[in-house]
């Protein structure tokens, strides 16, 4: 019995019209798996029982799934194919359109006016090849059926070497034959009997993207049989679960789709019959992870439970599967992140590990048949005992017989190789423990690997953590974070000491986000990735020049956007950037990476418009280097061959803050680029020379990845006050927000925004406008290794020459607004009267006291409690105090400047600039006026980060009073004003010198 392949491209089409409909999200969502399970139920009776035409719809449906399948071919290679497969003439007519599909129309007409984004049209390959073939149809359709697309679809994998082993051999096994001898002879064949509508779906399986439609894969693979997803999952290979759930023994017990209240039932029978157990050379599942936005975020995910927590080595992925029954050169076998089988890859660690478990051995050896284990793959130096970064892998690791990315690499170290950290067990014996707790499986393991061999074979580090005291508990993470970014380690992972590894009891549709992985997402089971770039605000960064850019169609696709939009940027760097600033040459930039994600809708839409006027087409200037006239520009020839060149280059270069994970060596490169770069701001006020040089960007990747030990101890202590001021500004949410979806403010505003800039004489723009950004508020943030702000600065918002500008934070708009927030206050102001000196008497009751510094019940994330761990030495000990509005609202400030012991405590009337009744007395020590005649300290404590409008109206307030008529020699006036952050009298925002003491000066804004 045969299927045929007309039978699903309707389905396909379909998908297509809704995906590229007006309709929302979860609109085309909901419809698009309709059209699915109903297009099941119709052609159930020709599929049910019938595993290979299963295999072959879910191959087309779902080319993802299928990891074994390599075809090493691309649009521009597949294109030169299907010119000679059709007879077409390369030089004119149809077969220059087909090869010319990245232009206007597909008839590679040169670009009109100076290249403008209007006349770049970025085409559909796909959709290409199915106009081409349309002008010039012959097949009617029903010729092809979906097993003969499957085994093309085989050969064409069999050709490439890095598809696996079993399809190489077969199509080894036909050339013999003189069956296929090249993808044209395996096209050739079959390609004339399709449609144009077939080709073009065809063509995408091949590309192995389906965009624009969006396919998910658990909900598809759940339309046929519910526990489906559940055996793709366990066994991470779509041939076994095909085969078996198209087995007798699951037809006839199981239904495909039962009551929702019977499904659980049927999957414990399932798991009874051996079904959904692991299985030695089937890869099984690995685990998810949500991402934790701050140390705050990870306590709430945690949810007051007990949770290991790992170290997160930069390495790879690896599961290892031991038959100890079989000889010993196939004994072990090793699956990658993706599926692979990666066993001879990787043999440089299968001595290590048949040493380690002593698998020769059957009278010491703990694994009587078979094991799976998880672990990732690193690089050890011996003489450092240490790991070594990411990119040293390639010179260890395979791909396929072959070494990848090693081109300008030097030679591998001989005292380095490779090391595995294990880290799980899934399998013992034939007894599968993916239903066992995490603290069994630890024990387990602990047992299998009584002597591990150092440098090669160990267990991962962990640390088990009890959440439910959560002020310990967030504190130990605090630390154990910061000491994982001094160390350079990539991270930690959090994991339930008492979760399983799957939990059949959820459904899979919820559970998982594919059928790939078992990471509980959406349950309380769920693991926890916390990594330095997911707080906004500490990740690696620099300003990079964005010179080129073009449209790239699946992204635009992702983004539901025309293909002509563009999307993607070319980030580049000043090779002479010393010689630019001392000489005033002309800027040589070259280009080192492309930028896609984080960029936001408003800021794309707006860099069309302006495109459209200030670009030129890159491909016009021949040679390697483009002369334009701000600057040259060509692309770094180690990198030349690995990216698409740009489509368009600005005349005016862009500048953006790109974040990275870290630094690493792209494939066949020397040099640092940022890891996973994406965009996370753009500065539409700065030049090309604000722009980070070359010798500049690999300084900081060397500092960054290289930290001298004696150092430790001091930056541990700097980044837990880092991680202190990124939990007060982290939105609680369980994955960062995606860029995409931002709030639509274009650049235009935030310029104008921008220029509205307080001149000295104390006039300030609204303050709406001034603060609230969206879809975040930039904030100045002091650095600990500059010198504090001038009280010019903090009034104009400038910097001082030759200094360098502060680093900038993001904070959540809704917490800034909160703190902005009208509070409930009394209706009856305190009466408030002169007295001689100059000082203000209070006279008002206890009640009003207690009203006047009230504050609502929204204000309590703010942590303001605290206890300084070194009064005496606070600056705030015995001063007077001084306090902004905003902060006179706080009562838990009030209680810690009591134990800090203060004197007394005013606040600020930032609204009268006249001595005359300057402030009132909100607390403090009786006797007042007595008191205010000692030589005391005053000290102003502001909120420059979220209240810049009444902290520089403060600082213009105290520097009128301090050089008007009320400064006389002599009186109390003749003692300077201390400006300070309110943060000064919290513990927890505190940083220590080189020598352990507290930093008091890192909290000072100015002196007066």
């Amino acid at each position: 019995m045969t299927f045929l392949l007309s039978h699903l491209t309707p389905l396909l089409t379909h998908l297509e019209t809704l995906e590229t409909s007006s309709l929302s999200a979860s609109t085309r969502s909901t419809k698009a798996h309709y059209a699915i399970e109903s297009w099941f139920t119709a052609y159930r009776g020709d599929i049910d029982n019938n595993p290979v035409i299963l295999l072959a719809i879910f191959s087309i449906l779902l080319p993802g799934l299928r990891c074994d399948r390599v075809y090493g071919l691309r649009e521009d290679s597949l294109g030169k194919v299907l010119v000679r497969v059709m007879g077409l003439t390369a030089a004119r007519g149809r077969g220059k359109r087909l090869l010319g599909w990245k232009k206007v129309g597909g008839n590679g007409s040169a670009q009109n006016r100076s290249g403008g984004v209007g006349a770049a049209e970025i085409g559909d390959f796909a959709e290409v090849v199915e106009k081409v073939m349309r002008e010039a149809e012959t097949s009617k359709g029903g010729l092809v059926t979906v097993e003969e697309i499957d085994e093309l679809l085989d050969r064409l994998a069999g050709l490439c070497q890095f598809s696996s082993s079993e399809l190489r051999r077969k199509v080894k096994d036909e050339k013999k034959k003189g069956k296929c001898g090249s993808a044209f002879e395996a096209l050739s064949a079959l390609w004339h009997r399709l449609t144009s509508c077939e080709a073009k779906w065809v063509i995408r399986v091949i590309l192995r993207s389906m965009e624009p439609i969006k396919i998910s894969e658990t909900p598809t693979l759940s339309a046929y049989h519910f526990l489906l997803p559940y055996l793709v999952s366990v066994r991470f290979s779509l041939r076994s679960a095909c085969y078996t759930i198209g087995s007798s023994q699951i037809s006839t017990c199981i239904p495909p789709h039962p009551p929702w209240d019977q499904q659980q039932r049927y999957l414990t029978l399932a798991a009874s019959s051996d079904f959904l157990c692991p299985e030695v050379g089937t890869k099984v599942g690995r685990g998810e992870f949500l991402k934790a936005t701050s140390t705050t975020h990870a306590m709430k995910l945690a949810k007051g439970r007990v949770m290991v927590v790992e170290r997160k080595y930069d390495g790879e992925y690896c599961q290892v599967h031991i038959d100890v029954t079989k000889e010993e050169k196939g004994m072990v076998r090793l699956f990658s992140k993706s599926g692979r089988d990666s066993t001879w890859d990787r043999i440089g660690i299968h001595s290590a590990l048949i040493e380690a478990f002593r698998l020769t051995s059957p009278s010491e050896r703990e694994i009587s048949q078979s094991c799976i284990l998880e672990g990732e793959l690193v690089v050890f130096h011996s003489p450092s005992q240490r790991i070594l970064p990411f990119h040293h892998l390639r010179r260890h690791i395979r791909r396929s017989g072959r070494y990848i990315g090693t081109l300008n690499d030097s030679p591998a170290d001989p005292h380095s190789h490779l090391m595995i950290l294990i880290f799980d067990i899934l399998l013992l014996d034939n007894q599968s423990f993916l239903s066992t707790p995490l603290k069994d499986r630890r024990c387990t393991l602990a047992k299998i690997l009584p002597d591990p061999v150092l440098g090669r074979v160990e267990l991962a580090q962990f640390e088990c953590l009890d959440f439910a005291d959560a002020a310990n508990a967030h504190s130990k993470l605090r630390h154990l974070f910061a000491k994982a970014i001094v160390k350079k380690w990539e991270g930690l992972i959090l994991k339930p000491y008492d979760s399983i590894y799957v939990d059949l009891s959820l459904p899979r549709v919820i559970r998982a986000k594919t059928p790939k992985g078992n990471g509980f997402v959406g349950s309380p089971n769920a693991w926890i990735k916390l990594k330095k770039d997911y707080i906004p605000g500490l990740g690696d960064s620099a300003d990079f020049l964005i010179v080129g850019a073009c449209s790239d169609v699946a992204r635009a696709c992702t983004l539901h956007q025309p293909v002509n939009i563009l999307n993607t940027f070319y980030a580049a760097v000043i090779v002479n950037k010393p010689d630019v600033i001392r000489l005033g040459v002309k800027p040589e930039c070259q280009i080192l990476f492309p930028v896609t994600y984080s960029i936001n809708k408003a800021d794309r839409e707006w860099i069309q418009r302006l495109a459209y006027f200030s670009t030129i087409p890159f491909n016009s200037y021949p040679g390697n280097t483009m002369e334009m006239k701000k600057y040259t520009l060509s692309i770094h020839p180690q990198i030349k061959r690995q990216i698409a060149a740009p489509t368009h280059v600005f005349t005016h270069p862009l500048i953006f803050e790109i974040v990275g994970g870290g630094f690493d060596r792209p494939t066949d490169c020397n040099f640092y680029t940022p890891r996973h770069p994406r965009a996370g701001k753009i500065h539409w006020d700065r030049g090309i020379n604000d722009a980070v040089g070359w010798s500049e960007l690999q300084e900081m990747a060397k500092v960054a990845m290289n930290m001298k030990d004696i150092y430790e101890s001091q930056e541990e202590r700097k980044w837990i006050g880092k991680l202190g001021r990124g939990d007060l500004g982290a939105q609680l949410k369980e994955t960062p927000r995606d860029a995409d979806q931002e709030s639509e403010e274009t650049p235009s505003s935030a310029l104008l925004r921008r220029q509205r800039k307080m001149d000295v004489s104390g006039e300030v723009g609204d303050e709406e406008d001034t603060e609230k950004q969206s879809p975040a508020l930039t904030l100045e943030r002091p650095n600990p290794l500059k010198r504090a702000c001038t009280e010019n600065e903090v009034i104009t918002g400038t910097e001082s020459p030759k200094r360098k500008l502060p680093r900038r934070h993001t904070y959540p708009e809704d917490y800034c607004a909160t703190v902005q927030a009208e509070q409930d206050l009394p209706t009856k102001a305190p009466q408030i009267t002169a007295a001689p000196s100059g000082t203000a008497a209070l006279k008002l009751g206890s009640t009003e006291t207690s009203a006047a510094v009230s504050i609502s019940s929204g204000l309590k994330s703010c942590n303001l409690e605290a206890v300084s761990a070194s009064k005496n030495d606070s600056p705030v000990t015995n001063a007077i105090i001084y306090l902004i509005p905003t902060l006179a609202k706080f009562p838990s400030l009030f209680s810690t400047l009591s134990n800090l012991g203060v004197g007394m405590i005013y606040q600020l009337n930032l609204d009268d600039s006249t001595r005359a009744g300057f402030s009132q007395i909100v607390g403090g020590v009786a006797g007042g006026e007595d008191y205010m005649k000692e030589n005391k300290r005053r000290i102003v404590l502001v909120d420059p980060t979220f209240c810049r409008s009444d902290t520089r109206k403060a600082v213009l307030l105290l520097k009128q009073w301090s050089e008007s008529k009320w400064s006389r020699k002599g009186s109390d006036d003749e003692r300077p004003w201390e400006v300070y952050d309110w943060r000064v009298c919290d513990s927890q925002y505190q940083m220590y010198d080189q020598h352990g003491r507290v930093d008091w000066g890192f909290h000072r804004v100015c002196k007066i």
